[in-house]
């Protein structure tokens, strides 16, 4: 008797440490990776969707990304949402992830970045039948109205110069933004170019009735994680992103995408 308790006590203990091995161990990185919280905004080439897929630079490289470090994150997964409320996200969720966001001095200690994935150039664009010149941010602000996308870069950094909120029309999305720029009821455009010109194409217009004014911002776009993520889990996007580049494949995306 003395003997068959002992092996029964033998099996419940290893059994016992069995189930804290996986529960210490065996479940922490899973548990990681399926509550990653991946967002993104109508941003083409960078991000958008195409007969409810998700595509764009950014997309393909995410998705190489946690494939190769073994993070369940599914591109299908990414929510799109407009770029202020993923803004506010990444900020308050630990496990948040939001792409690309442009790197500034201002927003350098709100998030873990990784990247980087491609250079920004935000400019002032207008219709070329408006003859819209200028040499200085004060003169804009004297004659006209300018749209822009809220919580962007550009959009932070105009603000920060003193311009007056009544002379900037801040909204969700670059093709609100076209649209009211078609109307008349914004005179520029303060967008990202290489976004804008896409977007330009998708809705149909003709990109030779629009043309850059004023150079601004020239910046980086990184993936922006939560300051809170997993050092891991970063870590490892990271190291996944830098095999990428160093393989050529986000050449490779990048020319898929005339970049």
């Amino acid at each position: 008797m003395v003997k068959n308790l002992f092996k029964t006590t033998m099996y419940i203990n290893k059994h016992c440490l069995l189930l804290l091995f996986i529960f210490l161990f065996g479940w922490a990185s899973p548990v990681q990776a399926q509550t990653l919280l991946a967002m993104a905004e109508e941003n083409p080439p960078y991000c958008y969707t195409s007969k409810g897929r998700p595509m764009g630079v950014a997309v393909e490289l995410f998705e190489k990304m946690t494939q190769q470090a073994q993070i369940d994150c599914p591109v299908e997964s990414i929510r799109f949402w407009p770029w202020a409320r993923g803004y506010e996200e990444v900020q308050v969720n630990r496990n948040a992830i939001l792409f690309p966001m442009a790197r500034t001095v201002e927003r350098e200690a709100l998030v873990q970045w990784i990247g980087p994935i491609q250079t920004l150039k935000a400019s002032f664009i207008a219709r070329k039948a408006s003859k819209i010149t200028f040499q200085s941010i004060d003169q804009v602000t004297e004659k006209y109205i300018v749209g822009t996308i809220r919580d962007s870069a550009a959009e932070q950094m105009l603000v920060s110069m003193g311009v007056a909120q009544n002379k900037i029309h801040s909204v969700h999305s670059i093709d609100l933004n076209i649209r009211k720029l078609l109307k008349g009821r914004i005179d520029l455009l303060l967008v990202n170019e290489a976004a804008f010109f896409h977007s330009l194409e998708s809705m149909g217009h003709n990109a030779d009735e629009y043309e850059v004014v004023h150079p601004f911002l020239d910046t980086t776009l990184y993936f922006a994680a939560n300051k809170d993520m997993d050092r891991d889990v970063v870590r490892r996007l990271q190291k996944a992103l830098d095999s990428i580049k160093n393989s050529g494949q986000q050449t490779t995306i990048l020319s898929k995408y005339s970049m």
